[in-house]
């Protein structure tokens, strides 16, 4: 949804740049453009290592 590829499956979109890689900005400017335009009720998230 905001444009990145996943850093483990880069493959999978070559032409998009891997979120890893972007710089804090950017990826927080992206996601708060989506949840300001979709005004969800929850926001689900986890942990950093995935637990």
């Amino acid at each position: 949804m905001v444009g990145f590829t996943d850093a483990r499956h880069p493959r999978v979109r070559p032409h998009r740049p891997r979120l890893v890689d972007a710089s804090i900005d950017d990826v927080v400017e992206r996601i708060v453009g989506h949840i300001r335009d979709m005004r969800p009720q929850l926001v689900v998230t986890h942990a950093a290592h995935g637990r």
